[in-house]
């Protein structure tokens, strides 16, 4: 994870403009629920803030998504990957140029394990959604999901950070905990 604390990423982005979105995939497909606003990604996302960057995409070491101010690059590894072409997921061009007004996270969080089953060192933080708010009204839902298909839509979605990106603008899917037994 690129952040100290899970505040920090709400505290770096508010007030910074959307300059660029880059969208990838691993797999051969992904599901395009509508092209206004609904997408979900196997891969990652890349989202520029002037300077800075925000990568959330699949970690191939860890097997689960991740966090990256850098690029998607060093999470996805030795993957075959691919960049989505920006024409198949246009509603970006709605948030482009915008600037954050409020930036609204979701985290889990797990401990490495020793031989004992015993936690070990510092919780690492997990980021399962991010929400941010735009200066033009707005609003863009990134997320760690597994999710039902029914009727060519989502259904039953749950947050999973081993699962698949969903994307999704100016209407916030509503997302169930993983339940634990």
């Amino acid at each position: 994870m690129a952040f100290e604390n899970p505040e920090e990423l709400e505290i770096s982005l508010v007030g910074q403009t959307l300059t660029s979105i880059k969208f990838y995939n691993v797999n051969d497909s992904y599901f395009v629920f509508n092209q206004k606003n609904l997408a979900v990604i196997d891969g990652g996302i890349e989202l520029v803030f002037g300077e800075g960057i925000l990568a959330i995409a699949w970690n191939a070491e860890k097997e689960l998504f991740d966090v990256n101010t850098s690029s998607v690059k060093p999470l996805l590894g030795a993957l075959d990957y691919y960049q989505i072409d920006s024409a198949e997921l246009p509603f970006q061009r709605d948030i482009l140029g915008s600037k954050v007004t409020a930036v609204t996270a979701k985290w889990n969080w797990y401990n490495n394990l020793d031989d004992e089953l015993e936690p070990v060192g510092e919780k690492q933080y997990i980021l399962i959604e991010v929400v941010f708010s735009f200066e033009n009204g707005h609003h863009f839902q990134v997320a760690t999901i597994s999710y039902e298909i029914e009727n060519k839509s989502i259904h039953k979605a749950r947050f999973d950070s081993q699962g698949e990106l969903l994307l999704s603008l100016d209407r916030i899917v509503e997302i169930e905990n993983i339940s634990k037994s």
